[in-house]
Formats: structure tokens, C-alpha cells, sequence
């Protein structure tokens, strides 16, 4: 059942409410006087707030819908969600009174100081919050947290599935300015969306010109105008070139928007974090690779990172994805299609729902310019050095790693030479082999390669290199048995 009135005691119970994995927070669009805030929680639950901000003395207006039962609680009466404030488990606020569809009866919590329950009935509820006529102790930034999973109306009745989502508010002094950072998604190129509270004129002529710079030595980016009540939205160009992760967005009013002195003069430092994703790799080639470094790529929900997508191109399909960690930064390669034309090309850098794996907020879509070159030929590995020993059975050589998969060692005599017993001379082959991207090598003396040196100490020779597609390499060795 449904009761208007603000309860003042709860049924003893014997579960304390559970506490979930915090929803996605959706601004919805509308001017200063007016920004409803959505707090999305688990399986399309959804609650309005009707504002982002309140000062003392008005009323938060609250609605949800989308709730289920959860399958495996109780049966009979209506399940409850509840409200906290701030996450305060103590005490709900003093002078806060609230409204709507309370529930009169609730069972599955010690006592109810610290939240206010609402009946969920038919998938649904509304109702609101007055706030008292007195400037607010709590934080300016607040906000509402709701929970699901232990209440209901009756005993060892039908509950929510376990769920914790919040939506966040200002409570606004009548005459302390403030401002806050409503976007979250900020790359190079794009827009801080901000919102201001109480930058009236103390001469009496309604709102003031806010400037709006980052860094301390940045140039005024944007300048706008709050209304009669001192309210107002900007929305704030980040300029292409800026760099580096975390920066300061300086609200500034007063003399900065060049007409004049509109005292009083006002700084408010708002802190955000630029996303960034750039190419560490400097060359590519058909069926090669691009490294990637990403910085920033937060989940809007607060709770770790995302799962950034690529795409070489428009139409391109997704080649990898990569997830970042708790603070939003990964490293990884993006393998470039070996049918992919040589030229300029851009990877594109997603966030949100291209890697399949559900809404990701905030989407984001860097695009990143590289080009690709046609694979150039493989090279050999080459043999380096002065003298090389002969030990026993084998020879070492040192190499200069080439590009090609395997690399043709072969070790001739430069010239003629006799072997013992033989008649004439002739050019032999003292050992071969085969090589990757190898330093050093060891290869075994062949069998003429051993019967020289059964009677001779030194030989000069020469080492070929040679791999499918690349240029043959020499080089001139003595080679001295140890």
C-alpha cells in the first residue's frame, strides 16, 4: 500500500540493505533552471530527478521506473527501494522532508534513520523531497543513492534484485557563485559543457560575463553570460593542440570578457582530464602493426575503465580491443590487414559499445592519422666481425639480425685450398646454416671443413648470406682453430 506521509519508524528486520555495483549518471539536456538528472541503475531501471541543483527551500522531485521483482525473494506486498543521502548510513538529513509513494510498513532493515523507502508498485514510484528554507550543512556536490535488495512491505515478501546507482545534485547556497563540469568526455578538439550558479552583479544589474580558461598562462576560450539569477551554461572549445592529462578549467568573472569591471571579481578552479589516445609506432606496413597508448579512458560510472575499439578507416571493421584499467590507461597493438593500401590511412579510437560488450559511457571517437608504406624487402642476416676460433667441431659467428624469416649461412675457403691426402686445390665449404633474427650463431664444421683443420691452424673465408627476396650479403673472415 501507498502512503504520502513521511514515516517515523520501520518494522524491525533482520538483512541490512545491499549494496550493488554503482549505475551510469545521464545529464539530460534543458537550460540552467531546469537540467533533469537520470540515474541509470542495473536492467534499464531509471529514476528522474528533476533538477541538477537545488537552493534551500525547494522541492527535488523524484520518479523511477523500469523496477522487477526480484524472482528469487519472498512473495506478497510491494518491494521497497531506498534512499540515502551522501551515502550517510546514520542519518537522513535534517529538515529534509519527504513525500509520495513511502512506504507505511517496511521490513529487512534494523531502522530507517539514515534512508527514506519507497514503494515500488507495478514497476514504478514518484515522489519528493523538501528541502528546509536554511542554507544546506551538506557538501555542495551531493548526491542520491538507490538501493534495492532487502526491503519489502511485508514479511518475507517480494524485493528488488540486489542494486546501488546514484545520481548526483548541487545544493546551492542563495548567494555563494559555484560551477561544475557536466561533460566527460574531453579529447583535444572538443567541449567541456559547464554549468554556473549565483554570478550575479553587485551593482544590482542581474548576471555577470564569466570567462572560461585552462591552465593558468591559457588564453580566454569562451566567454557567456549567466542570467538575472546569476545562472547559466557554457559550453567550452578544449583547443586542439593542449596536451597531458590533468589540467584546471578556470572560471573566471570580473574584468576577463574585456567590457568592463563586473565586480564582484570571481576564480572558481574546476579539475578535469583530458583523454587522449596517440600512435607510438613509426612505421607501418600491409599485415604490420600500430602501437597504441591510451590515457584517460575512464567509464563514466567511476568504476574502472573501458573497452576501446579500432578501425582502420570509416568502413572499416573492428580489428581489436583493448581494455584500460582503473585509471583509464592501456598500451597495446592494432594489427594493420595485410590488403590495406599503402598511403594515408586514419585508425579510429572508440569507446562506448564497439566492442559488443554493452554501453560503455561516454562514448568517445578519437581519430588518430598514420600512414602506411608497402612493405619494404627483407634484408639478411649478416655476419660481423674481424677472427673468428674454430673450437673443436664449430664455429661462432656474430651476426647483424636481418628482417627476412630464415637467412642462408654458408662459410667457403675465399680461395683454393688443399686438403690432406688430396691432389690439387679447390674451394671448400667449411660449414652452413640457417638463421632467424639471431646475434649469434654456432654451426658445425662439415667434413672438409674438419679434415682442414686436422692439419691447419688458420683458413681464410667467406661467409654468404642469403634469404628469399633479399640482397645477398658477404663477409671475409680468418678463421683460427683454438
Amino acid at each position: 500500500m501507498r502512503n504520502s506521509r513521511l514515516l517515523t519508524r520501520l518494522v524491525t528486520g533482520l538483512v541490512a540493505l545491499t549494496l550493488g555495483t554503482a549505475g551510469a549518471l545521464v545529464f539530460g539536456a534543458g537550460p540552467a533552471q531546469a537540467a533533469e538528472v537520470i540515474a541509470i541503475g542495473p536492467s534499464n531501471v531509471k529514476v528522474t530527478i528533476s533538477n541538477d541543483h537545488f537552493h534551500p527551500g525547494e522541492r527535488i522531485l523524484l520518479s523511477g521506473t523500469g523496477f522487477v521483482e526480484d524472482p528469487g525473494s519472498g512473495s506478497g506486498g510491494n518491494p521497497v527501494l531506498a534512499l540515502r543521502v551522501n551515502d550517510n548510513e546514520d542519518d537522513f538529513p535534517a529538515g529534509w522532508e519527504a513525500g509520495g509513494d513511502i512506504a507505511e510498513t517496511v521490513y529487512g532493515a534494523d531502522d530507517r534513520e539514515g534512508f527514506i523507502p519507497f514503494e515500488i508498485e507495478n514497476g514504478s514510484f514518484s515522489g519528493w523531497i523538501d528541502l528546509p528554507d536554511s542554507p544546506s550543512p551538506l557538501p555542495t556536490a551531493s548526491w542520491l543513492r538507490f538501493l534495492g535488495g532487502s526491503l519489502t512491505t511485508v514479511q518475507d515478501g517480494v524485493k528488488l534484485p540486489a542494486m546501488s546507482f546514484k545520481g548526483d545534485i548541487r545544493l546551492i547556497p542563495d548567494t555563494t557563485e559555484t560551477a561544475w563540469i557536466t561533460s566527460n568526455n574531453h579529447v583535444p578538439s572538443g567541449a567541456i559543457g559547464v554549468e554556473l550558479r549565483n554570478f550575479k552583479r553587485q551593482d544590482g544589474q542581474g548576471g555577470q560575463k564569466v570567462a572560461f580558461r585552462i591552465d593558468a598562462q591559457g588564453p580566454v576560450l569562451h566567454c557567456a553570460e549567466t542570467d538575472a539569477e546569476g545562472d547559466g551554461s557554457a559550453v567550452v572549445p578544449i583547443p586542439a593542440e593542449l596536451t597531458g592529462k590533468d589540467h584546471t578549467l578556470n572560471v573566471l568573472a570580473g574584468t576577463s570578457c574585456g567590457e568592463g569591471t563586473q565586480a564582484p571579481p570571481r576564480s572558481v578552479p574546476l579539475a578535469f582530464s583530458l583523454t587522449e589516445a596517440t600512435i607510438t609506432s613509426t612505421t607501418h606496413t600491409p599485415g604490420g602493426k600500430l602501437t597504441v597508448k591510451l590515457s584517460n579512458f575512464k567509464n563514466a560510472s567511476g568504476v574502472g575503465g573501458q573497452s576501446v575499439a579500432f578501425r582502420i578507416d570509416a568502413a572499416g571493421p573492428v580489428l581489436t580491443c583493448i581494455a584500460t584499467n582503473g585509471n583509464g590507461d592501456a598500451t597495446g597493438d592494432v594489427p594493420i590487414p595485410a590488403e590495406i593500401t599503402a598511403g594515408a590511412h586514419t585508425l579510429n579510437v572508440l569507446a562506448g559499445t564497439a566492442c559488443g560488450a554493452g554501453s560503455q559511457p561516454p562514448p568517445r571517437s578519437i581519430p588518430l592519422a598514420f600512414d602506411v608504406t608497402d612493405a619494404a624487402d627483407p634484408t639478411v642476416a649478416r655476419a660481423t666481425g674481424g677472427s673468428v676460433n674454430a673450437k673443436g667441431t664449430k664455429v661462432t659467428l656474430a651476426l647483424k639480425p636481418g628482417t627476412a624469416e630464415t637467412t642462408k649461412l654458408t662459410v667457403k675457403s675465399k680461395g683454393k685450398v688443399k686438403l690432406p691426402g688430396a691432389k690439387k686445390k679447390k674451394l671448400i665449404t667449411v660449414a652452413k646454416g640457417s638463421v632467424g633474427a639471431q646475434t649469434k650463431v654456432t654451426l658445425s664444421l662439415t667434413k672438409t671443413g674438419k679434415k682442414y683443420f686436422k692439419k691447419n691452424k688458420s683458413l681464410k673465408v667467406v661467409v654468404t648470406s642469403k634469404a628469399p627476396g633479399a640482397a645477398a650479403a658477404t663477409k671475409t673472415f680468418k678463421v683460427k682453430k683454438k
